[in-house]
């Protein structure tokens, strides 16, 4: 109830998504060596609770957006990972709200303060503004094996790579079904388009993604040539280097991410070039 249905996309049928991938790769990191397999109870709750909450109560708009409009959340987390630090804020507030659908009630004061350290840490690791650094970090990281203390070489702590994990679930779309990643992938625009309208009433640039086209013979049901082509680079330069550097510590999901990824960018190659 505290996601807001007139959000294209991030909304609560977003968020169980999201749940539904972490759950995806906790279970594929099973019986590996990777650290992602025998988490504790503690930490699955943590990372379960932070990909439920990590949207709450999203306005439909982006950080910088906040920030260019001095908007009060802007003000309240001095312009940095607004949203991430709001969505933590607005769940834990609604934990204290609502004792009984409390997952850490049960855990004593020390698990209970490093369950709600982790959840923080975790969902501000969905800003994609770490996203870069995520990626250099999984580049640089060697095979994290269960039970180790520290990480082989250069690697990631467990805590990191659950942070990562989350972020790799937030946009995980590109690897489902061909028509839901497609229509994740519009909800999103339609968003962002709400953004821009905004943007533009208001007398402010409009934001990268965010101007609707301008002709509308480009327009067709599988989102226009510009918004295509968009899409295709965007798989290819941001999205793509993620997951197939995150499969590296999940090789379990390695074939499926390949294999979405690969009909997502045929799809939006095909669809720029005016296929259907």
């Amino acid at each position: 109830e505290a996601y807001p249905p007139r959000n294209p996309f991030h909304n609560g049928t977003h968020a169980a998504d999201v749940l539904y991938a972490c759950h995806l790769a906790v279970v594929h990191a099973e019986g590996s060596e990777s650290s992602l397999a025998a988490l504790e109870p503690w930490r699955l709750a943590s990372l379960f609770f932070a990909a439920m909450a990590h949207d709450l109560r999203h306005p439909g708009v982006t950080n910088d957006f906040l920030c260019a409009t001095g908007d009060p959340l802007a003000v309240t987390y001095n312009d940095r990972s607004v949203l991430e630090n709001f969505h933590t804020a607005e769940a834990f507030r609604l934990l204290r709200a609502e004792p009984g659908a409390d997952p850490f009630h049960a855990l004593d004061a020390h698990t209970r303060a490093a369950a709600r350290k982790l959840v923080v840490g975790l969902v501000l690791g969905t800003d994609m503004a770490d996203h870069g650094n995520q990626v250099r970090e999984l580049e640089a990281a060697g095979a994290v094996t269960l039970g180790a203390s520290e990480p082989e070489g250069p690697g990631l702590d467990r805590d990191r790579l659950l942070a990562i994990l989350l972020h790799f679930a937030d946009v995980s779309h590109p690897w489902r079904a061909l028509g839901a990643h497609v229509e994740w992938s519009l909800r999103l625009r339609a968003e962002f388009h709400a953004q821009g309208d905004v943007e533009t009433a208001l007398g402010l640039p409009v934001s990268p993604m965010c101007k609707r086209p301008s002709a509308p013979e480009e327009s067709g049901p599988g989102g226009d040539r510009q918004f295509a082509r968009s899409q295709a680079a965007f798989l290819d330069k941001v999205i793509a280097p993620l997951a197939r550097s995150f499969v590296r510590q999940v090789p379990g999901l390695g074939r499926a991410v390949e294999t979405g990824l690969e009909r997502a960018m045929a799809h939006w190659t095909s669809t720029a070039e005016g296929g259907a």
